[in-house]
């Protein structure tokens, strides 16, 4: 059987995967012709009045998704393209800050919007986090345990790459190219690139729609696509209702594991979405499960 790698959508056994990004162009430069209207301001410490530094400011719609975002400056500016002209809110959300949202605002075609967001610092305290042996298939989000609590601090740096995808960055890449025994887990050679690149998403998977429903692990007739998850499918509704989490500690590390729900009868992943004790998401590790007998 001939294995098929999709351009940057494949992924080895196991996945594996760490970025260093820089956005594309400076935050005010974002403002450029084309856009319905605009929205700037700065985020400030609630007490002291000093920049917010790297906070991220989504702009949401009526339906509260997300139109546009930016990261505050080193001045605690930002300014976001309104696609349409409408009725939107801003929430800032960053690590070590209280999530903020701004009461509800219309913009008019050609509209400008200034306001200044003060948010509160929020220590993370995920440091001496009680961990338990139980997995959850529901992400509950007013429950305050272990899980829900990591899940958050994922969630905003995933949000966070996922709005980088859109608009372009500079990367460095690290690819591992591994040469597997036919059990899968043996590695008879491996050989590791780094590279530094611009543009869009280093890492692109399908959509997780059909990873939900056809696995994450594809054949056709011109062979296996053994696909990862990208920042957009793990935030997706269709990912968290088909995988259960677990707040894990391991080797000092604190994680939000996942794996397959109960019900999932097609090739899928299981690992680990490692947080940093002061929080943010550092790295994700998966390997594939329920491959069939074939590939096993």
């Amino acid at each position: 059987m001939n294995s098929r790698w999709s351009g940057p959508r494949a992924a080895l056994l196991p996945g594996l995967f760490a970025l260093v990004l820089w956005p594309v162009g400076s935050l005010w430069g974002q403002a450029a012709t084309g856009a319905a209207g605009t929205v700037l301001g700065r985020v400030l410490d609630a007490e002291t009045g000093a920049p917010q530094v790297g906070a991220f400011v989504a702009l949401l719609d009526a339906s509260e998704q997300r139109s546009a975002g930016a990261l505050s400056d080193e001045t605690g500016r930002f300014v976001l393209r309104v696609p349409e002209p409408g009725r939107y809110r801003l929430r800032v959300e960053g690590m070590g800050l209280e999530s903020l949202r701004s009461p509800a605002f219309e913009v008019e075609a050609g509209g400008v919007q200034v306001m200044d967001l003060r948010t509160e610092a929020a220590a993370v305290r995920l440091t001496g986090l009680e961990v338990t042996g139980t997995a959850r298939c529901s992400l509950d989000e007013s429950d305050g345990s272990a899980t829900v609590r990591l899940w958050d601090e994922a969630r905003k740096s995933l949000e966070v790459a996922e709005w980088v995808d859109d608009v372009g960055y500079v990367y460095q890449v690290t690819r591992t190219r591994r040469i597997l025994g036919p059990d899968a887990e043996r590695v008879y050679e491996e050989e590791s690139s780094r590279v530094t690149l611009t543009g869009r998403a280093a890492f692109l998977s399908i959509d997780a729609e059909s990873l939900v429903r056809d696995g994450f692990v594809q054949t056709d007739s011109a062979g296996t696509s053994y696909y990862g998850p990208d920042a957009s499918v793990l935030l997706s509704d269709l990912f968290l209702s088909a995988h259960c989490f677990q707040a894990v500690r391991e080797d000092g590390r604190l994680g939000l594991a996942f794996e397959p729900g109960p019900d999932r009868d097609v090739p899928d992943i299981r690992g680990t979405l490692w947080i940093r004790e002061e929080g943010g998401l550092d790295r994700l590790e998966y390997r594939y499960t329920g491959l069939p007998g074939d590939m096993d």
